[in-house]
């Protein structure tokens, strides 16, 4: 059950979703943290009449429910699979809650 709430609050809350992996409990997605305090170049007319690209891109992160004794818990994991607990992964978080308790 938390799995298939997860994956809601996941589609409900915008995230871009590359794959799902139900047997581990992992959905893979790219995610773009607007909050980082990193300026996000604009275009300027040139860049957009030549094609040129905004510098910012979405980063790579694995979302992964588990359960624990009886306990559902929901953890953010860089590509590699090892636990993020970067401002980042917090916000991803909080974007999750709030997409399941609105």
């Amino acid at each position: 059950r938390a799995w298939r709430r997860v994956g809601l609050a996941i589609d409900s809350a915008g995230f871009s979703v590359d794959d799902r992996d139900r047997s581990t409990g992992e959905f893979f997605v790219r995610y773009l943290d607007a909050d980082t305090g990193v300026k996000i170049e604009q275009q300027n007319f040139f860049g957009r009449l030549f094609g040129a690209r905004n510098t910012a891109a979405p980063e790579e992160f694995r979302i992964r429910v588990r359960e624990q004794a009886g306990q559902s818990y929901v953890q953010v994991l860089n590509t590699e699979g090892q636990v993020q607990q970067t401002d980042t992964a917090r916000r991803i978080l909080h974007v999750l809650k709030e997409s399941m308790h609105p």
